[in-house]
């Protein structure tokens, strides 16, 4: 069973965005993970980075991700890192983040063992991508 996610008005996703721009927006809104957040930015950018990276073998991938995301959104590799981790965080403790499984159509997150940056990361995109929708 795979949930639908719901539509988002056009004041949250600019028109000037691409589909996969759009299906990763609306995924993290369905998660939880709201504009509001410091860490939605840095996650959207991310998730579409590992998308744009997804057939190349990088062995610093991570390294790689977050020098990206610190120059792109002009802050330290650190805070990017801290900032993407606070807004998984916060929608893991609201509970919402267990919607992932739904979508998935797997149990891959539970109360008990949180996931890391990378790992919801790299979920995520691999949603993204496999759902990608007008």
């Amino acid at each position: 069973m795979v949930a639908t996610l719901s539509k988002p008005t056009t004041k949250e996703i600019p028109a000037q965005w691409s589909t996969i721009e759009r299906t990763v927006s609306r995924t993290l809104t369905h998660l939880g993970i709201f504009p509001c957040r410091k860490g939605h930015a840095l996650l959207r950018d991310a998730i579409l980075y590992n998308l744009h990276n997804l057939y190349t073998f990088q062995t610093d991938f991570p390294k790689s991700l977050y020098k990206h995301l610190a120059e792109k959104h002009n802050c330290s590799e650190k805070t990017a890192a801290s900032n993407i981790h606070s807004a998984i965080s916060a929608a893991q403790n609201a509970g919402t983040l267990e919607r992932f499984n739904k979508l998935l159509g797997a149990n891959v997150i539970d109360e008990y063992s949180p996931l890391s940056n990378l790992q919801f990361i790299s979920l995520a995109a691999q949603y993204c991508y496999y759902n990608e929708k007008e």
